[in-house]
Order: C-alpha cells, then sequence, then structure tokens
C-alpha cells in the first residue's frame, strides 16, 4: 500500500513530534510504500536525517520550506501537487489542516491527534470539523483513553476512535559510561518546559549527595535558563541536546530515569496536557532497560503500573521522590521493575506493534 505522511513537523528539529513522525514512517516503511511530506529546516540541510534520528532510512522523505508569510505557513499548494503526483492509497497525518486538503480532494485519511477537539477553534476549529464530518476520513488514531472520550463527548463516531499510546525502538546502544561510576546515576530525558518537574530533580540532588543527576534536552534558552539557577548543585549536570540517536546510550548508562511530571504539563506554545498526555519518554525509558520513577497521573497509569513496571510519586512530593529513589540502591529492586517495564514495552509498546495496530482492519476501507 502507497502511504503518504503529511507532517508540519519540522525536520530535523529538537521537537518531539519529528521523532515520532519519523519512527512511524520507518515502522510502516517495512510493510508499505512511504513518502513522508514534512517542513524543511533551513540550516540543517547537510544532515543525514535518518542517523540524526536514528531509524533506517527504507521511505522517501520530501521536505517543504516554510513560506515567509504571515502564517508562517508551508506552501498548501505545493502539498496539493505532492497528493496528485504520489497518488497514495492512505493518506496519515497529524496535521488537521493538511488531512483536511486531503479529504477534500477525496484520499482517504488517518487523522492522528494528540490534542482534545476543544482546543480547536476559529478557523481551525471550523477547518477541524469539516475534517470530521468527511466521510473520507476513514479512522482517528488518539494517544489515550482520555482524548478517546473527549472525541466521543464531542459527537465523533466511537468506532472510528482507536486509542494507541506512543512507542519506542529496542535500545540495544552500549550504555555510556559516567565517571564515578560507583555512584548512583540519575537521569531524566526532555524538553525543560514548565511541569516537566526540574525544580524536582534539583530539589532531590540536594537531597541526595550519593547520587549524581544527568538532564538531557531542551531548548537553548531554557538549558541556559535552568543552568544558572541550579549552578550550585555540585551533582546536578545539564547536558543539554543530544541528538536522537545518541539518546538510547546515555539512557542505558543510567541506573534510574527521572519522569517527575506535574499537574500542569506545558509544551511549546502552551497548553496543559497533563489529563491526555502519551509521553515518547515513557517508552524509550521503558525500552532502555532501566527502572523508573514516574509521578503518579492518570495518564501514566494507562501505561505504567505502580510497584511492578516502575515506582510512582506524588508529583510534587520531594520526600517521596527521595524515598523511593533510595529504595532503587537496591541492584534487586532495580532489576525487578526494569525487567518487568521491558516486558510489556517488547509485547505491546514497539512503532512496529504500533504502526500495523493503527492501519489493522482498514483494507476494505480504502476505495477512492
Amino acid at each position: 500500500m502507497k502511504i503518504l505522511y503529511l507532517s508540519k513537523s519540522p525536520i530535523p528539529s529538537r521537537q518531539a513530534n519529528s521523532i515520532h513522525v519519523m519512527n512511524m514512517c520507518s515502522a510502516f516503511s517495512k510493510q508499505h510504500n512511504i513518502l513522508l511530506l514534512g517542513t524543511k529546516v533551513n540550516d540543517d540541510s547537510l544532515i543525514d536525517i535518518f542517523s540524526y534520528y536514528g531509524v533506517k532510512g527504507k521511505f522517501l522523505i520530501d521536505l517543504i520550506k516554510k513560506r515567509n508569510n504571515i502564517l508562517n505557513a508551508i506552501s498548501y499548494f505545493e502539498v496539493i501537487k505532492k497528493l496528485f503526483k504520489f497518488n497514495p492509497d492512505l493518506v496519515y497525518g497529524r496535521s488537521h489542516i493538511l488531512c483536511w486538503l486531503a479529504v477534500i480532494l477525496r484520499f482517504p485519511v488517518i487523522f492522528e491527534s494528540h490534542d482534545p477537539p476543544f482546543l480547536f477553534s476559529g478557523l481551525r476549529g471550523f477547518v477541524f470539523n469539516q475534517l470530521l464530518q468527511s466521510n473520507k476520513l476513514i479512522r482517528i488514531i488518539v494517544i489515550s483513553s482520555t482524548l478517546k472520550k473527549a472525541y466521543c463527548d464531542y459527537g465523533f463516531n466511537e468506532h472510528k476512535i482507536l486509542v494507541s499510546h506512543d512507542a519506542a525502538n529496542h535500545n540495544n546502544s552500549i550504555p555510556l559510561k559516567f565517571e564515578n561510576s560507583d555512584r548512583l546515576q540519575v537521569g531524566y530525558v526532555g524538553h525543560l518546559y514548565k511541569g516537566r518537574g526540574i525544580e524536582i530533580i534539583a530539589s532531590m540532588a540536594k537531597q541526595c549527595k550519593w547520587a549524581d543527576f544527568h538532564i538531557v534536552g531542551g531548548m537553548k534558552a531554557d538549558i541556559v535558563s535552568w543552568k544558572s539557577l541550579f549552578s550550585n548543585i555540585d551533582n546536578l549536570t545539564f547536558h543539554g541536546f543530544m541528538n536522537p540517536s545518541k539518546v538510547h546510550s546515555f539512557m542505558r548508562g543510567c541506573n534510574v530515569l527521572l519522569a517527575p511530571y506535574q499537574s500542569v504539563v506545558e509544551i511549546a506554545g502552551g497548553g496543559n496536557t497533563v489529563d491526555w498526555m502519551s509521553p515518547l519518554k515513557i517508552f524509550e525509558y521503558m525500552s532502555s532497560g532501566v527502572p523508573i520513577i514516574a509521578s503518579d497521573l492518570a495518564s501514566l497509569r494507562e501505561v505504567l503500573v505502580p510497584d511492578e513496571t516502575c515506582l510512582m510519586c506524588k508529583c510534587n512530593d520531594v520526600k517521596e521522590w527521595v524515598d523511593k529513589l533510595k529504595s532503587f540502591q537496591s541492584n534487586s529492586l532495580r532489576r525487578k521493575i526494569s525487567r518487568a517495564a521491558y516486558e510489556v514495552f517488547n509485547e505491546s509498546y514497539t512503532w512496529d506493534i504500533r504502526a500495523k495496530a493503527v492501519l489493522d482492519g482498514l483494507k476494505s476501507n480504502l476505495i477512492k
């Protein structure tokens, strides 16, 4: 089957959505003919995109440069040309605008949504509703049960909604070797936006002088700001951004990985995603074979099981985070928790499993 993946994600970039898109295309390409239509980043034209993301180059990539206009948008006319030139059996995408263009042109579409319907308003809301009402929209993929409920409450057909959490690849990287390897090495990977729990990690570092804490990721301005704020904590290191392909080695080098999401979790552009999020980080942590301490949030409990596949804490209770970390000084507990998490990941949350699930049973529907 020919699948055109429509994406507005800048590629290559530091954005998690671009990691998601590249890995889904890679997984799709093992069974189908894939063209990824994405957004070009001006100053990174010499980067090997497949190596940057650590995915196998089995699909075509066509990047469209953003136009210097009021909307700072890509040329929708170019998207239309690419649609007709490739003539896909199926269009898949996370951009409601690009998916709407595809249904107008009578292509079958799967729309993947990481946001609830009530966030779409004004002109965006009009386009969004036109997409939902089209008979060429054959399925919506959502990343949590909470999101599915939001779409059902909005009036969309429950039987056309599939919950498919995020995923990761198997992590067979050589573990990074830290200095002071006799000390507990504690890691965090991800953005540094408000609500990611960076303050919790800093407070833990102050109280746990027997461990070293490492933070990887973030935009340049955020890295500078947090480094300055916590420069007096000797056992806390901000490593800055790492290419996605190198992060796996970092994670495997750690003894414990943290996901201290707070009750308000912001994303780029603002907004609180705590109720419906399905963070890539969680699945990458699970794939690494390193035990996890995570915030006790309903959205994370859809994937993680407290005291089985992770340890969980009240999101803002520093004492509890410290106590849970102390319990992970035990090698046997670390092995027990990490093995259980890896088994669940291997059975349910690889990109290959996800790519198969989102297309399962659709062949009879793909009639133009």
